[in-house]
């Protein structure tokens, strides 16, 4: 069965990376918490503490059940490699983004 992913991309628009980054990970989680999902793993990075607050704030304001989340190394958990594969083509564009269009939906925020 194939299933397509979902990409969140945030417009920049003058602001800073970070505030673009918080949409689109709210939004994400938000869509993940009505959909039921079970568990969420993300890619650790410098900004993992940022990323828990608002993580957090989104899964209080959500009417889903919530769910826990961690971050890891993509060396201790391969499938983290999935996504970045599927962002880096699509961001990429041309041919690359071609290959993946049939993988992914892609919801661009304001």
């Amino acid at each position: 069965m194939s299933r397509r992913r979902t990409a969140y991309v945030a417009r920049l628009h003058g602001r800073p990376e970070r505030r673009a980054r918080d949409e689109a990970l709210a939004a994400m989680v938000t869509d993940l918490d009505t959909m039921g999902v079970r568990q969420l793993w993300l890619e650790s990075c410098d900004q993992d503490r940022q990323d828990r607050h608002v993580i957090r704030a989104a899964l209080m304001a959500s009417s889903g059940p919530g769910f826990p989340f961690r971050h890891a190394l993509p060396t201790s958990e391969p499938m983290l490699w999935v996504p970045d594969v599927i962002a880096w083509a699509w961001g990429k564009g041309g041919h690359h983004r071609k290959a993946v269009a049939g993988l992914v939906e892609v919801h661009t925020l304001s």
